[in-house]
C-alpha cells in the first residue's frame, strides 16, 4: 500500500485559500486563509497529525500481520 499524502490545491489566482487533502481519506480536508508560505508550513502539520493518528495505526496492523 503507497503511504498517504498531502495533496495541496490552491484557490483560484490571487485567492488566499489554501486546501490541503489527505490522499488517502477523501473527508480530511485542512483549509487555511492568509499568507500562503506560512500556511504551507501550517496545512503539512495539520497532515502530519491527521496521518498519526489515522494512518500510524493501520501501518502497525499490516507490519503485524493485518491486511
Amino acid at each position: 500500500m503507497k503511504k498517504p499524502e498531502l495533496i495541496i490545491r490552491p484557490g483560484p489566482s490571487g485567492d488566499p485559500l489554501l486546501r490541503g487533502v489527505c490522499s488517502y481519506c477523501p473527508d480530511a480536508t485542512f483549509v487555511i486563509v492568509g499568507d500562503i508560505e506560512e500556511n504551507r508550513r501550517v496545512i503539512q502539520e495539520m497532515f502530519d497529525r491527521h496521518f498519526k493518528t489515522v494512518h500510524m495505526d493501520e501501518e502497525a496492523t499490516q507490519a503485524a500481520g493485518g491486511s
